[in-house]
């Protein structure tokens, strides 16, 4: 519930019911990740290889880069109700359409599942993003970091929900059951999902909280109505307060966000070194983190871990990371976003150090640890991503310059996991790729701290 400094009655904006069902429809759309569970099938029926399958991840994975672009741009042209309907109509394509796979027509699963169930899911993300998190101008890193645990919580949530169903009623009927499923939560949810109105939140500038405990100076929301020139120097006369305000009266003392010097279009946000910095920045932490999460099964069993055991260090990293999330939310409110991402980059190149002796050391003990500092570490960078595009480049544009933040996902995707691949296959062993882990590491601390020097530089322009 929201009180306006103008008089009027409070006004229910049902902030917190949106969140939660904004969570909900991220663990929906969470199937992305867990793509290794979805592949079961399809090798099993079809015979089909591991590039083939491979194949099939990247193609989702670039659809889900680019359904975010596409989700942004309905969002702020037209609106959020409109872009969760088309990314249910292409969850139907896309789930309904690989029904028609055959043996010989891999191909045809990724036009169909690849490509239009990665838009839908990469649109809903930023979807959700863009027109929540205006809502919490008091707790940007808060909201962000439970929307984005419901999304970590999705990949394991997924995974078990799909093993099941396969394993019961085959994959055309899951298929069909996750179609019905997930279209029926997006058209719910253009009920709750939109962004907020003039007038329904507190007179507070987007990203003022964090802006403020990063030493920035955010501009502040103005009044509507101005007083005209013809006016000025004369003496002002208290008008008379009508007994019943008259709806126009109520919208003329409605308070709106005016766009502030802090207020870029994505054009205008790509011609700013901070941006670069910053996309850098994230672009190394992510490779780090995608690195160990697609080999930390492998990883556990080269010490000699039991499978069972193996399987655990997945789910410890998982929770680890849900968690995280939130926690790191809760700083980037507290502390901005220089500590926030400080604590990401320390504590990813821990994780990596610790991996690294863990590997040289032959511990599953020093695993656990380097997993735990890792999965925290790397929880902090989405939540980071999404507060700073609001702190540093406004509201009008958030979802897009989300999006085109996020599209770092993709070289991140490649870099990282082949490193790890390429150390295993050259070397039998991980050592060489932890330990180029753990000099990006260092190079991320670093710019951090060029990245502080510029927005300094960059709050006074």
């Amino acid at each position: 519930m929201e009180k306006m400094n103008t008089g009027q009655p409070p006004i229910k904006n049902h902030r917190w019911a949106r969140l939660l069902y904004g969570a909900l429809i991220m663990v929906a759309v969470g199937y992305v990740y867990s793509w290794s569970i979805f592949a079961t099938p399809f090798e099993e029926e079809f015979g089909w290889d591991a590039p083939t399958l491979s194949l099939n991840f990247s193609v989702l994975m670039f659809s889900f880069c680019f359904g975010g672009l596409l989700g942004a741009q309905l969002t702020e042209r037209f609106s959020a109700r409109l872009a969760l309907l088309c990314a249910a109509a292409m969850t139907a394509a896309g789930f309904f359409g690989a029904l028609l796979v055959t043996a010989n027509s891999p191909w045809l699963l990724y036009l169909t599942f690849s490509l239009f169930s990665g838009l839908a899911a990469g649109q809903c993300y930023t979807v959700v993003m863009a027109a929540l998190i205006p809502w919490f101008q008091d707790h940007i890193g808060l909201a962000s970091g439970i929307l984005l645990m419901a999304y970590s919580c999705a990949t394991m949530l997924h995974g078990v929900a799909a093993a099941v169903l396969f394993a019961r009623f085959g994959w055309r009927t899951t298929f069909v059951t996750y179609a019905l499923v997930i279209t029926t939560v997006l058209l719910a949810g253009m009920l709750l999902v939109r962004k907020p109105r003039p007038g329904e939140l507190q007179e507070k500038s987007f990203g003022e909280g964090a802006a403020e405990a990063a030493g920035l100076k955010p501009a502040r929301e103005q009044g509507v109505s101005q007083k005209p020139e013809a006016m000025q120097g004369q003496q002002r006369q208290r008008e008379p307060r009508p007994a019943v305000p008259t709806r126009e009266l109520e919208l003329t003392r409605e308070r709106k966000p005016v766009a502030s010097a802090r207020d870029f279009s994505t054009t205008q946000m790509l011609k700013t070194p901070l941006f670069y910095v910053y996309a850098l920045w994230m672009l190394l932490v992510s490779s780090m983190g995608l690195a160990l999460t697609g080999h930390i099964n492998q990883l556990a069993l080269s010490l000699g871990a039991a499978v069972a055991l193996a399987v655990g260090f997945v789910s410890l990293y998982s929770v680890s990371n849900a968690l995280g999330r939130v926690v790191m939310g809760v700083v980037f409110d507290r502390f901005g976003v220089f500590v926030a991402m400080l604590a990401d980059a320390l504590l990813v190149t821990a994780g990596a150090v610790l991996t690294l002796l863990s590997v040289h050391l032959s511990s599953i003990g020093l695993l656990a640890a380097a997993v735990i500092l890792y999965s925290v570490g790397m929880s902090a960078t989405p939540v980071c991503g999404s507060g700073s595009m609001a702190v540093f480049f406004g509201p009008t544009h958030y979802g897009t310059n989300l999006a085109v933040l996020n599209l770092t996902l993709v070289p991140a995707g490649f870099i990282g996991p082949s490193l790890m691949a390429f150390s295993m296959i050259g070397t039998g062993s991980y050592a060489d790729a932890m330990t180029l882990m753990s000099l990006l590491g260092l190079v991320s601390v670093a710019l951090v701290v060029i990245f502080w020097l510029l927005s300094q530089r960059f709050s006074r322009t």
